[in-house]
Protein backbone atom coordinates (compact mmCIF):
# COMPACT_ATOMS: atom_id res chain seq x y z
CA UNK A 1 0.00 0.00 0.00
CA UNK A 2 1.98 3.16 -0.91
CA UNK A 3 0.10 6.18 -0.20
CA UNK A 4 1.83 8.46 -2.70
CA UNK A 5 -0.42 6.72 -5.07
CA UNK A 6 -4.04 7.03 -3.25
CA UNK A 7 -6.43 8.25 -6.26
CA UNK A 8 -8.48 10.60 -3.89
CA UNK A 9 -7.77 13.02 -1.63
CA UNK A 10 -6.26 11.83 2.12
CA UNK A 11 -8.63 14.25 3.98
CA UNK A 12 -10.96 13.36 7.01
CA UNK A 13 -14.56 13.07 6.42
CA UNK A 14 -17.87 12.81 7.79
CA UNK A 15 -19.12 9.03 7.61
CA UNK A 16 -22.14 10.57 4.89
CA UNK A 17 -19.55 12.59 3.00
CA UNK A 18 -17.54 8.67 3.16
CA UNK A 19 -20.45 7.15 1.37
CA UNK A 20 -20.94 9.73 -1.32
CA UNK A 21 -17.41 9.25 -2.35
CA UNK A 22 -17.77 5.40 -2.07
CA UNK A 23 -20.42 5.91 -5.25
CA UNK A 24 -18.09 7.92 -6.87
CA UNK A 25 -15.75 5.62 -6.64
CA UNK A 26 -18.48 3.12 -8.16
CA UNK A 27 -18.97 4.57 -10.91
CA UNK A 28 -15.40 5.14 -11.88
CA UNK A 29 -14.31 1.74 -11.35
CA UNK A 30 -17.80 0.39 -12.03
CA UNK A 31 -17.29 -2.70 -14.94
CA UNK A 32 -14.76 -4.76 -13.57
CA UNK A 33 -16.60 -4.68 -10.49
CA UNK A 34 -19.69 -5.40 -11.90
CA UNK A 35 -18.22 -7.90 -13.61
CA UNK A 36 -16.64 -9.56 -11.15
CA UNK A 37 -19.48 -9.84 -9.11
CA UNK A 38 -21.78 -11.03 -12.12
CA UNK A 39 -19.55 -13.90 -13.44
CA UNK A 40 -19.54 -16.35 -10.20
CA UNK A 41 -22.65 -15.55 -9.42
CA UNK A 42 -24.47 -16.62 -12.90
CA UNK A 43 -22.19 -19.45 -12.49
CA UNK A 44 -24.24 -20.46 -9.59
CA UNK A 45 -26.94 -19.57 -10.63
CA UNK A 46 -27.13 -21.43 -13.89
CA UNK A 47 -25.64 -24.37 -12.46
CA UNK A 48 -28.16 -24.95 -9.52
CA UNK A 49 -30.98 -24.45 -12.03
CA UNK A 50 -30.16 -26.91 -14.08
CA UNK A 51 -29.65 -29.55 -10.83
CA UNK A 52 -32.88 -28.03 -9.42
CA UNK A 53 -35.17 -26.48 -12.47
CA UNK A 54 -38.45 -28.34 -10.35
CA UNK A 55 -37.40 -26.09 -6.95
CA UNK A 56 -36.08 -22.18 -8.10
CA UNK A 57 -35.58 -21.48 -4.77
CA UNK A 58 -32.93 -23.53 -4.25
CA UNK A 59 -30.72 -21.46 -6.86
CA UNK A 60 -32.08 -18.34 -5.67
CA UNK A 61 -31.69 -18.64 -1.84
CA UNK A 62 -28.24 -20.39 -2.59
CA UNK A 63 -27.54 -16.98 -4.87
CA UNK A 64 -28.28 -14.42 -1.67
CA UNK A 65 -26.70 -16.91 0.65
CA UNK A 66 -23.07 -16.32 -0.88
CA UNK A 67 -23.25 -12.77 -1.80
CA UNK A 68 -20.80 -11.94 0.90
CA UNK A 69 -18.15 -14.23 -0.93
CA UNK A 70 -19.06 -12.35 -4.48
CA UNK A 71 -18.37 -9.20 -2.81
CA UNK A 72 -14.69 -10.39 -2.01
CA UNK A 73 -13.31 -10.32 -5.90
CA UNK A 74 -14.84 -6.80 -6.38
CA UNK A 75 -13.06 -5.30 -3.31
CA UNK A 76 -10.29 -6.41 -3.69
CA UNK A 77 -9.98 -5.01 -7.19
CA UNK A 78 -11.34 -1.80 -5.69
CA UNK A 79 -8.29 -1.74 -3.51
CA UNK A 80 -5.87 -2.00 -6.01
CA UNK A 81 -7.67 0.31 -8.39
CA UNK A 82 -7.64 2.91 -5.69
CA UNK A 83 -3.63 2.70 -4.81
CA UNK A 84 -2.86 2.47 -8.20
CA UNK A 85 -1.58 -1.11 -8.16
CA UNK A 86 -1.72 -3.80 -10.97
CA UNK A 87 -4.19 -6.17 -10.42
CA UNK A 88 -4.16 -8.76 -13.33
CA UNK A 89 -0.49 -9.60 -12.30
CA UNK A 90 -1.73 -10.98 -8.78
CA UNK A 91 -4.85 -12.28 -9.86
CA UNK A 92 -4.42 -16.32 -10.74
CA UNK A 93 -6.37 -19.57 -9.60
CA UNK A 94 -4.52 -19.91 -6.40
CA UNK A 95 -5.34 -16.39 -5.39
CA UNK A 96 -8.70 -16.09 -6.09
CA UNK A 97 -9.03 -20.01 -4.34
CA UNK A 98 -7.16 -18.36 -1.24
CA UNK A 99 -9.47 -14.63 -1.57
CA UNK A 100 -12.39 -16.90 -1.69
CA UNK A 101 -11.49 -19.98 1.44
CA UNK A 102 -10.18 -17.60 3.59
CA UNK A 103 -12.45 -17.53 6.87
CA UNK A 104 -15.65 -19.20 4.67
CA UNK A 105 -16.75 -20.98 7.53
CA UNK A 106 -17.60 -17.82 9.91
CA UNK A 107 -18.43 -15.41 6.56
CA UNK A 108 -21.09 -17.87 5.79
CA UNK A 109 -22.90 -19.01 9.29
CA UNK A 110 -22.94 -16.34 12.60
CA UNK A 111 -21.41 -13.36 10.38
CA UNK A 112 -24.23 -13.90 7.23
CA UNK A 113 -26.41 -11.82 8.70
CA UNK A 114 -24.34 -8.97 9.52
CA UNK A 115 -25.75 -5.28 8.44
CA UNK A 116 -22.21 -4.20 8.68
CA UNK A 117 -21.01 -6.51 6.32
CA UNK A 118 -20.05 -4.30 3.47
CA UNK A 119 -17.71 -2.14 6.44
CA UNK A 120 -16.06 -5.33 8.00
CA UNK A 121 -15.15 -6.90 4.69
CA UNK A 122 -11.91 -5.25 4.04
CA UNK A 123 -10.67 -6.16 7.69
CA UNK A 124 -10.76 -10.34 6.43
CA UNK A 125 -9.86 -10.02 2.86
CA UNK A 126 -7.86 -7.07 3.06
CA UNK A 127 -6.43 -7.06 6.56
CA UNK A 128 -6.99 -10.83 6.49
CA UNK A 129 -7.63 -10.67 10.37
CA UNK A 130 -10.01 -13.45 11.70
CA UNK A 131 -10.65 -14.78 15.00
CA UNK A 132 -9.95 -12.96 18.45
CA UNK A 133 -7.75 -10.43 16.60
CA UNK A 134 -10.11 -9.56 13.98
CA UNK A 135 -13.17 -9.16 16.62
CA UNK A 136 -10.52 -6.48 18.40
CA UNK A 137 -9.44 -4.83 14.86
CA UNK A 138 -13.28 -4.55 14.39
CA UNK A 139 -14.58 -3.05 17.29
CA UNK A 140 -11.55 -0.46 17.02
CA UNK A 141 -12.79 0.45 13.26
CA UNK A 142 -16.69 0.27 13.77
CA UNK A 143 -16.50 3.47 16.45
CA UNK A 144 -18.33 6.17 15.05
CA UNK A 145 -19.49 4.70 11.61
CA UNK A 146 -21.17 1.43 12.55
CA UNK A 147 -24.46 2.99 12.04
CA UNK A 148 -23.69 4.14 8.80
CA UNK A 149 -22.65 0.81 7.60
CA UNK A 150 -26.12 -0.57 8.92
CA UNK A 151 -28.54 2.15 7.30
CA UNK A 152 -26.08 1.71 3.90
CA UNK A 153 -27.27 -2.57 4.27
CA UNK A 154 -30.91 -1.13 5.04
CA UNK A 155 -31.09 1.49 2.45
CA UNK A 156 -29.19 -0.83 -0.20
CA UNK A 157 -31.26 -3.69 0.04
CA UNK A 158 -34.62 -1.60 -0.33
CA UNK A 159 -32.70 -0.44 -3.66
CA UNK A 160 -32.74 -4.20 -4.59
CA UNK A 161 -36.29 -4.78 -4.49
CA UNK A 162 -37.03 -1.52 -6.48
CA UNK A 163 -34.87 -2.06 -9.21
CA UNK A 164 -36.12 -6.01 -9.67
CA UNK A 165 -39.88 -4.49 -9.42
CA UNK A 166 -38.69 -1.83 -11.78
CA UNK A 167 -37.96 -4.45 -14.60
CA UNK A 168 -41.10 -6.47 -13.97
CA UNK A 169 -42.88 -3.09 -14.10
CA UNK A 170 -40.93 -2.57 -17.40
CA UNK A 171 -41.56 -5.70 -19.13
CA UNK A 172 -45.90 -4.78 -18.89
CA UNK A 173 -44.75 -1.52 -19.68
CA UNK A 174 -43.98 -2.84 -23.32
CA UNK A 175 -46.82 -5.09 -23.62
CA UNK A 176 -49.03 -3.35 -26.30
CA UNK A 177 -52.57 -2.40 -25.16
CA UNK A 178 -53.90 -3.95 -28.15
CA UNK A 179 -53.25 -7.32 -26.12
CA UNK A 180 -55.73 -8.83 -24.46
CA UNK A 181 -53.47 -10.54 -21.88
CA UNK A 182 -54.57 -11.62 -18.38
CA UNK A 183 -50.97 -10.64 -16.68
CA UNK A 184 -51.97 -12.57 -13.50
CA UNK A 185 -53.69 -15.42 -14.81
CA UNK A 186 -50.77 -16.45 -16.48
CA UNK A 187 -48.79 -16.00 -13.34
CA UNK A 188 -51.19 -18.50 -12.21
CA UNK A 189 -50.89 -20.51 -14.83
CA UNK A 190 -47.23 -20.54 -15.46
CA UNK A 191 -45.79 -20.62 -11.65
CA UNK A 192 -42.75 -22.67 -12.34
CA UNK A 193 -41.77 -20.45 -15.55
CA UNK A 194 -42.56 -17.09 -13.54
CA UNK A 195 -40.40 -17.95 -10.72
CA UNK A 196 -37.49 -18.57 -12.82
CA UNK A 197 -37.79 -15.02 -14.21
CA UNK A 198 -38.35 -13.59 -11.24
CA UNK A 199 -35.18 -14.77 -9.70
CA UNK A 200 -33.10 -14.27 -13.09
CA UNK A 201 -34.40 -10.65 -12.65
CA UNK A 202 -33.37 -10.51 -8.85
CA UNK A 203 -29.98 -12.00 -9.31
CA UNK A 204 -29.66 -8.95 -12.46
CA UNK A 205 -30.44 -6.47 -10.25
CA UNK A 206 -28.41 -7.37 -7.34
CA UNK A 207 -25.50 -7.46 -9.74
CA UNK A 208 -26.20 -4.11 -10.44
CA UNK A 209 -26.16 -2.26 -6.77
CA UNK A 210 -23.51 -4.49 -5.45
CA UNK A 211 -20.40 -2.11 -6.84
CA UNK A 212 -22.38 0.37 -4.80
CA UNK A 213 -22.50 -1.55 -1.65
CA UNK A 214 -19.01 -3.03 -1.43
CA UNK A 215 -17.68 0.53 -2.78
CA UNK A 216 -19.25 2.17 -0.39
CA UNK A 217 -18.64 -0.20 2.68
CA UNK A 218 -15.02 0.20 1.56
CA UNK A 219 -15.06 3.82 1.47
CA UNK A 220 -15.87 4.47 5.22
CA UNK A 221 -13.38 1.92 6.00
CA UNK A 222 -10.58 4.06 4.03
CA UNK A 223 -11.84 6.70 5.89
CA UNK A 224 -11.96 5.36 9.40
CA UNK A 225 -8.35 4.17 8.63
CA UNK A 226 -7.37 8.18 7.90
CA UNK A 227 -8.57 9.24 10.79
CA UNK A 228 -7.24 6.46 12.95
CA UNK A 229 -3.45 6.73 11.28
CA UNK A 230 -3.69 10.40 10.02
CA UNK A 231 -2.95 9.44 6.51
CA UNK A 232 -3.23 13.49 5.69
CA UNK A 233 -0.04 14.50 8.00
CA UNK A 234 1.97 11.38 7.01
CA UNK A 235 1.31 12.38 3.43
CA UNK A 236 2.50 16.34 3.71
CA UNK A 237 5.19 15.04 5.61
CA UNK A 238 6.11 13.28 2.81
CA UNK A 239 5.39 16.15 0.49
CA UNK A 240 8.08 18.43 2.69
CA UNK A 241 10.66 16.16 2.67
CA UNK A 242 10.24 15.44 -1.12
CA UNK A 243 10.65 18.69 -1.29
CA UNK A 244 13.50 19.08 1.48
CA UNK A 245 15.38 16.75 -1.16
CA UNK A 246 15.03 18.84 -4.10
CA UNK A 247 16.12 21.95 -2.43
CA UNK A 248 19.46 20.03 -1.05
CA UNK A 249 19.94 18.09 -4.63
CA UNK A 250 19.57 22.08 -5.59
CA UNK A 251 22.39 23.23 -3.23
CA UNK A 252 24.73 20.24 -3.83
CA UNK A 253 24.50 20.77 -7.25
CA UNK A 254 25.10 24.88 -6.89
CA UNK A 255 28.45 24.18 -4.38
CA UNK A 256 29.53 21.58 -7.20
CA UNK A 257 29.41 24.26 -9.45
CA UNK A 258 30.65 27.23 -7.12
CA UNK A 259 33.71 24.54 -6.97
CA UNK A 260 34.27 23.64 -10.39
CA UNK A 261 34.14 27.78 -11.05
CA UNK A 262 37.10 28.17 -8.14
CA UNK A 263 39.00 25.64 -9.31
CA UNK A 264 39.25 26.82 -13.08
CA UNK A 265 39.89 30.24 -11.86
CA UNK A 266 42.87 29.09 -9.70
CA UNK A 267 44.59 27.41 -13.29
CA UNK A 268 44.26 30.71 -14.75
CA UNK A 269 46.74 33.14 -15.14
CA UNK A 270 46.01 36.10 -12.31
CA UNK A 271 44.33 39.11 -13.68
CA UNK A 272 41.79 40.16 -10.98
CA UNK A 273 41.59 43.60 -12.11
CA UNK A 274 40.00 41.97 -15.91
CA UNK A 275 38.15 39.32 -13.92
CA UNK A 276 36.37 42.01 -11.72
CA UNK A 277 35.82 44.00 -14.80
CA UNK A 278 34.33 40.77 -17.22
CA UNK A 279 31.95 39.41 -14.59
CA UNK A 280 30.76 42.28 -12.29
CA UNK A 281 27.70 41.38 -11.98
CA UNK A 282 28.21 37.44 -10.44
CA UNK A 283 24.83 36.21 -9.19
CA UNK A 284 25.16 34.65 -5.27
CA UNK A 285 24.16 31.22 -4.60
CA UNK A 286 21.08 30.76 -3.31
CA UNK A 287 20.51 30.40 0.15
CA UNK A 288 19.95 27.02 1.81
CA UNK A 289 18.56 28.52 4.71
CA UNK A 290 16.44 31.09 3.16
CA UNK A 291 15.10 27.44 0.80
CA UNK A 292 14.55 26.18 4.21
CA UNK A 293 12.45 28.52 5.79
CA UNK A 294 9.53 28.88 2.84
CA UNK A 295 9.67 24.86 3.07
CA UNK A 296 8.76 25.30 6.63
CA UNK A 297 6.18 28.12 6.73
CA UNK A 298 4.07 26.36 3.89
CA UNK A 299 4.64 23.06 6.03
CA UNK A 300 3.65 24.62 8.97
CA UNK A 301 0.88 26.04 7.75
CA UNK A 302 -1.15 22.85 6.12
CA UNK A 303 -0.10 21.22 9.57
CA UNK A 304 -2.01 23.98 11.77
CA UNK A 305 -4.80 23.74 9.14
CA UNK A 306 -5.13 20.24 10.13
CA UNK A 307 -4.42 20.43 13.57
CA UNK A 308 -7.43 23.06 14.46
CA UNK A 309 -10.16 20.73 12.25
CA UNK A 310 -11.85 17.33 13.91
CA UNK A 311 -10.39 14.86 15.48
CA UNK A 312 -7.92 16.91 16.72
CA UNK A 313 -10.28 19.81 17.48
CA UNK A 314 -13.63 17.95 19.35
CA UNK A 315 -16.69 19.07 18.71
CA UNK A 316 -19.35 17.59 20.14
CA UNK A 317 -22.88 17.65 19.02
CA UNK A 318 -25.60 16.67 21.62
CA UNK A 319 -28.97 16.01 20.48
CA UNK A 320 -30.96 14.95 23.00
CA UNK A 321 -32.25 16.46 26.39
CA UNK A 322 -29.27 16.05 29.25
CA UNK A 323 -30.52 17.15 33.06
CA UNK A 324 -28.66 20.50 34.05
CA UNK A 325 -25.50 19.64 36.88
CA UNK A 326 -26.93 20.93 40.11
CA UNK A 327 -24.91 23.70 42.23
CA UNK A 328 -24.83 21.63 45.89
CA UNK A 329 -23.71 24.94 47.65
CA UNK A 330 -26.98 26.43 46.57
CA UNK A 331 -28.84 23.47 47.14
CA UNK A 332 -28.11 23.10 50.62
CA UNK A 333 -28.33 27.18 51.12
CA UNK A 334 -32.02 27.22 49.87
CA UNK A 335 -34.43 28.09 53.12
CA UNK A 336 -37.96 25.92 53.03
CA UNK A 337 -41.30 26.76 53.26
CA UNK A 338 -42.25 27.13 57.05
CA UNK A 339 -45.41 25.26 56.85
CA UNK A 340 -43.48 22.37 55.26
CA UNK A 341 -40.66 22.14 58.42
CA UNK A 342 -43.53 21.96 60.55
CA UNK A 343 -44.85 18.99 58.85
CA UNK A 344 -41.53 17.31 58.59
CA UNK A 345 -41.99 18.12 62.50
CA UNK A 346 -44.69 15.62 62.84
CA UNK A 347 -44.17 11.95 63.86
CA UNK A 348 -44.96 9.43 60.93
CA UNK A 349 -45.23 11.79 58.46
CA UNK A 350 -42.40 10.91 56.09
CA UNK A 351 -43.87 7.35 56.31
CA UNK A 352 -47.48 8.66 55.46
CA UNK A 353 -45.85 10.65 52.42
CA UNK A 354 -43.68 7.18 51.51
CA UNK A 355 -46.98 5.18 51.62
CA UNK A 356 -48.92 7.68 49.46
CA UNK A 357 -46.26 7.74 46.67
CA UNK A 358 -46.84 4.64 46.75
CA UNK A 359 -50.17 4.12 45.92
CA UNK A 360 -50.25 6.68 43.19
CA UNK A 361 -47.21 4.87 41.74
CA UNK A 362 -49.58 1.68 41.67
CA UNK A 363 -52.52 3.67 40.64
CA UNK A 364 -50.54 4.55 37.49
CA UNK A 365 -49.36 1.35 36.41
CA UNK A 366 -52.44 -0.01 36.64
CA UNK A 367 -53.85 2.57 34.59
CA UNK A 368 -51.01 2.53 32.14
CA UNK A 369 -51.85 -1.45 32.12
CA UNK A 370 -55.95 -1.34 31.61
CA UNK A 371 -54.71 1.31 28.94
CA UNK A 372 -52.67 -0.93 26.38
CA UNK A 373 -55.34 -3.82 27.39
CA UNK A 374 -58.08 -1.81 25.59
CA UNK A 375 -55.79 -0.91 22.93
CA UNK A 376 -55.03 -4.23 22.06
CA UNK A 377 -58.20 -5.62 22.26
CA UNK A 378 -60.10 -2.78 19.88
CA UNK A 379 -56.74 -4.01 18.05
CA UNK A 380 -57.62 -6.97 17.60
CA UNK A 381 -61.42 -6.75 17.41
CA UNK A 382 -60.47 -4.65 14.31
CA UNK A 383 -58.21 -6.73 12.28
CA UNK A 384 -59.99 -10.05 13.15
CA UNK A 385 -61.80 -10.74 9.47
CA UNK A 386 -63.16 -14.29 9.68
CA UNK A 387 -66.53 -14.91 9.20
CA UNK A 388 -68.81 -14.27 11.64
CA UNK A 389 -65.96 -11.93 13.79
CA UNK A 390 -67.32 -8.10 15.40
CA UNK A 391 -65.52 -7.31 12.42
CA UNK A 392 -67.02 -9.08 9.96
CA UNK A 393 -70.54 -8.17 11.60
CA UNK A 394 -69.65 -4.12 11.34
CA UNK A 395 -68.80 -4.66 7.69
CA UNK A 396 -72.00 -6.36 7.05
CA UNK A 397 -74.32 -4.00 9.23
CA UNK A 398 -72.82 -0.68 7.04
CA UNK A 399 -74.58 0.79 4.32
CA UNK A 400 -74.73 -1.20 1.29
CA UNK A 401 -72.97 0.04 -2.45
CA UNK A 402 -75.79 0.98 -4.74
CA UNK A 403 -73.43 1.77 -7.82
CA UNK A 404 -70.00 -0.30 -8.55
CA UNK A 405 -67.87 0.03 -11.98
CA UNK A 406 -70.91 2.35 -12.65
CA UNK A 407 -73.65 -0.53 -12.85
CA UNK A 408 -76.55 0.26 -10.69
CA UNK A 409 -77.31 -2.16 -7.79
CA UNK A 410 -80.91 -1.15 -6.47
CA UNK A 411 -83.81 -3.32 -6.31
CA UNK A 412 -85.79 -1.05 -8.54
CA UNK A 413 -83.02 -1.32 -11.38
CA UNK A 414 -83.66 -5.26 -11.85
CA UNK A 415 -86.75 -6.71 -12.96
CA UNK A 416 -88.98 -8.90 -10.70
CA UNK A 417 -88.67 -11.88 -12.52
CA UNK A 418 -85.00 -12.50 -13.35
CA UNK A 419 -84.82 -15.35 -15.52
CA UNK A 420 -87.79 -14.17 -17.63
CA UNK A 421 -86.21 -10.96 -18.60
CA UNK A 422 -83.01 -12.47 -18.93
CA UNK A 423 -84.93 -15.39 -21.54
CA UNK A 424 -86.75 -12.95 -23.68
CA UNK A 425 -82.93 -10.98 -23.93
CA UNK A 426 -81.41 -14.03 -25.47
CA UNK A 427 -84.76 -15.02 -27.82
CA UNK A 428 -84.77 -11.32 -28.88
CA UNK A 429 -80.65 -11.67 -29.71
CA UNK A 430 -79.67 -9.39 -27.27
CA UNK A 431 -77.09 -11.12 -25.37
CA UNK A 432 -75.40 -7.88 -24.22
CA UNK A 433 -78.56 -7.00 -22.03
CA UNK A 434 -79.22 -10.26 -20.84
CA UNK A 435 -75.51 -10.72 -19.66
CA UNK A 436 -75.49 -7.10 -18.07
CA UNK A 437 -78.76 -8.59 -16.11
CA UNK A 438 -77.00 -11.65 -15.11
CA UNK A 439 -73.88 -9.79 -13.79
CA UNK A 440 -75.71 -7.13 -12.07
CA UNK A 441 -77.97 -9.98 -10.48
CA UNK A 442 -75.23 -11.46 -9.16
CA UNK A 443 -73.41 -8.21 -7.51
CA UNK A 444 -76.54 -7.51 -5.97
CA UNK A 445 -77.00 -11.43 -4.08
CA UNK A 446 -73.44 -11.09 -3.55
CA UNK A 447 -73.92 -7.76 -1.55
CA UNK A 448 -77.66 -8.11 0.25
CA UNK A 449 -78.06 -12.37 0.59
CA UNK A 450 -74.22 -13.32 0.63
CA UNK A 451 -72.69 -10.35 2.67
CA UNK A 452 -69.84 -10.21 0.37
CA UNK A 453 -67.91 -6.89 1.89
CA UNK A 454 -67.66 -4.51 -1.77
CA UNK A 455 -67.53 -1.72 -2.03
CA UNK A 456 -68.01 1.23 -5.01
CA UNK A 457 -64.79 1.73 -5.86
CA UNK A 458 -63.39 -1.77 -6.57
CA UNK A 459 -63.14 -3.48 -9.92
CA UNK A 460 -64.10 -6.32 -11.89
CA UNK A 461 -60.75 -8.08 -10.98
CA UNK A 462 -61.16 -7.01 -7.21
CA UNK A 463 -65.05 -8.01 -6.70
CA UNK A 464 -63.46 -11.62 -8.28
CA UNK A 465 -60.84 -11.72 -6.08
CA UNK A 466 -62.89 -10.49 -2.68
CA UNK A 467 -66.00 -13.32 -3.90
CA UNK A 468 -63.17 -15.93 -3.91
CA UNK A 469 -61.83 -14.96 -0.39
CA UNK A 470 -65.04 -15.11 1.47
CA UNK A 471 -67.29 -17.68 -0.31
CA UNK A 472 -67.36 -21.39 -1.66
CA UNK A 473 -65.44 -22.54 -4.32
CA UNK A 474 -68.83 -23.67 -6.87
CA UNK A 475 -69.90 -19.98 -6.14
CA UNK A 476 -66.66 -18.34 -6.55
CA UNK A 477 -65.93 -20.51 -9.47
CA UNK A 478 -69.33 -19.58 -11.11
CA UNK A 479 -68.56 -15.59 -10.25
CA UNK A 480 -65.10 -15.51 -11.85
CA UNK A 481 -65.88 -17.32 -15.16
CA UNK A 482 -68.70 -14.71 -15.54
CA UNK A 483 -66.23 -12.20 -14.73
CA UNK A 484 -64.03 -13.19 -17.61
CA UNK A 485 -66.86 -13.47 -20.03
CA UNK A 486 -68.82 -9.87 -18.84
CA UNK A 487 -65.32 -8.13 -19.02
CA UNK A 488 -64.57 -9.61 -22.77
CA UNK A 489 -67.79 -8.17 -23.92
CA UNK A 490 -67.52 -5.07 -22.18
CA UNK A 491 -64.05 -4.53 -23.02
CA UNK A 492 -63.00 -6.71 -26.29
CA UNK A 493 -66.48 -7.08 -27.25
CA UNK A 494 -66.57 -10.53 -27.84
CA UNK A 495 -69.81 -11.52 -27.49
CA UNK A 496 -70.03 -15.23 -26.01
CA UNK A 497 -72.48 -17.84 -27.73
CA UNK A 498 -76.28 -18.90 -27.46
CA UNK A 499 -75.38 -21.69 -25.23
CA UNK A 500 -73.30 -20.23 -23.17
CA UNK A 501 -75.85 -17.68 -22.48
CA UNK A 502 -78.55 -20.15 -21.54
CA UNK A 503 -76.28 -22.39 -19.54
CA UNK A 504 -74.95 -19.08 -17.27
CA UNK A 505 -79.32 -18.06 -16.81
CA UNK A 506 -80.41 -21.18 -16.02
CA UNK A 507 -77.89 -21.62 -13.35
CA UNK A 508 -77.37 -18.00 -11.64
CA UNK A 509 -80.85 -18.25 -9.63
CA UNK A 510 -79.78 -21.57 -8.23
CA UNK A 511 -75.82 -20.74 -7.54
CA UNK A 512 -76.66 -17.27 -6.31
CA UNK A 513 -79.52 -18.17 -4.07
CA UNK A 514 -78.87 -17.50 0.20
Amino acid sequence: MNLTELQIKAELRSKWQAIDLGIAMAKRWYLPMFLSWLIPAVIIFTGMNIFFWESPWVAILTVWWLKPLFDRLPLFLLSRYLFNEATFKQLNLKSLFKLYCFDLLSALTWRRLDFRRSFSLAITILEKQKGLKRSKRYSLLQQGCGNAATWLTLVLVHLEMLVCLGFISLIILFIPQDINWDFFRTILDNSLLFEHIYNSIYVVSVCLIAPFYVACGFSLYINRRIELEAWDLELIFRHSMEKRTEGNALQATVSSLAAICLSASLLLPSTPVQAEQTYPNTAKPVDPVFIENIESVDTKQEILSILESPPFVIEKQVTEWQLKPTDHETDSDMDLPEWLKNLEDIDGFSGFIKGAALVIEIAIWVAIALLVFFLLKSLVENLDLRPGSKRTSKITTQDKPEVIMGLVLTTESLPNDIEAAMSTAINDGDNRLALSLLYRYSLYQLIHHHNVPLENWHTEYECSAIVAQHLNNELSQFFTTLTLIWQQQAYAHITPDMAQMKKLCSSVVEVMKP
